[in-house]
């Protein structure tokens, strides 16, 4: 172990966590050797599905972004975390012209834009302050969390048994449950006059009556509903891409971890 990485392990908590994305090695390095000097530690992803299961599983402080990369691009993550994380920042960078300019990107949720080819002293600066911002809004955040009752998590899955795993799981750590045993009943739910507040929802894919691949379709075209978030928790969960519903913030394989279901749940649940 190098005598940086003894350092970071003997004081973590002086050390913020920066994840960067970015499909080029090159630029994942060059930020890595920009912020390291900060007392920044740097994790690497090469695309926005990959950032975001980086941001489910593990503490991620400030999220730097190319614009373009194939899959889910810097844009399509952006969106996702604000849904996901609301006081995450995000700074994004790219040599394109998609993103014009610092107002631009603050427009669509981003903290700042930085133009490639890359200033190393303004990076710097830009992720000092977006550290700044993001513990500030991060305190906020969970302070106002205890004010307010937040709405009950959905859980959608036709099996009694799995249903039951996840209340139990759910309500020890404090959280409201309703259920349903299919798309259609999730759907009815969701859409009564009178029905219940809803924070989030936890949707298994394979069901009958109207699956989850049908009910995510439904909820896109309904403006109320296709804001709440959407993790996917499924035997069937690696057939699905993420980008094509924008509702959904992650998808987890069962069997799951019960630590990254929650770490989910609790993040969705304070954005709402």
């Amino acid at each position: 172990m190098t005598k940086e990485a003894l350092q970071r392990d003997s004081d973590d908590n002086s050390w913020a966590h920066a994840l960067v994305v970015d499909d080029e090695p090159l630029i994942r390095r060059l930020i890595r050797r920009a912020l390291v000097p900060a007392r920044i530690d740097v994790a690497e992803a090469r695309d926005g599905l990959q950032a975001l299961a980086a941001v489910a599983r593990e503490r991620v402080d400030l999220v730097i972004t190319d614009v373009r990369m194939p899959g889910l691009s810097g844009l399509g993550l952006l969106e996702k975390l604000r849904v996901m994380h609301a006081s995450l920042p995000v700074i994004l960078i790219s040599g394109s012209d998609e993103v014009a300019s610092p107002k631009m990107a603050t427009e669509l949720g981003a903290f700042d834009f930085l133009r490639k080819p890359l200033d190393v002293r303004q990076l710097r600066q830009s992720a000092l302050r977006a550290l700044e911002w993001g513990r500030a809004h991060s305190t906020a955040t969970f302070a106002g969390a205890f004010k307010r009752r937040p709405g009950a998590i959905l859980v959608v899955d036709d099996y009694a048994d799995a249903r039951a795993t996840l209340r139990d799981l759910l309500e020890h750590a404090g959280h409201a449950v309703i259920e349903a045993a299919n798309g259609r009943q999730a759907l009815d739910l969701l859409t009564a006059r009178e029905g219940p507040e809803v924070s989030m929802i936890l949707l298994d894919l394979a069901m009958p009556v109207m699956d989850g691949w049908k009910l995510l379709e439904v909820l896109q075209s309904y403006i109320r509903l296709s804001s709440i978030p959407v993790v996917v928790v499924s035997s069937q969960a690696r057939r699905l891409q993420p980008q094509t519903f924008g509702a959904v913030v992650a998808s987890l394989q069962t069997p799951y971890e019960c630590g990254q279901l929650l770490t989910l749940v609790n993040r969705c649940v304070t954005a709402a």
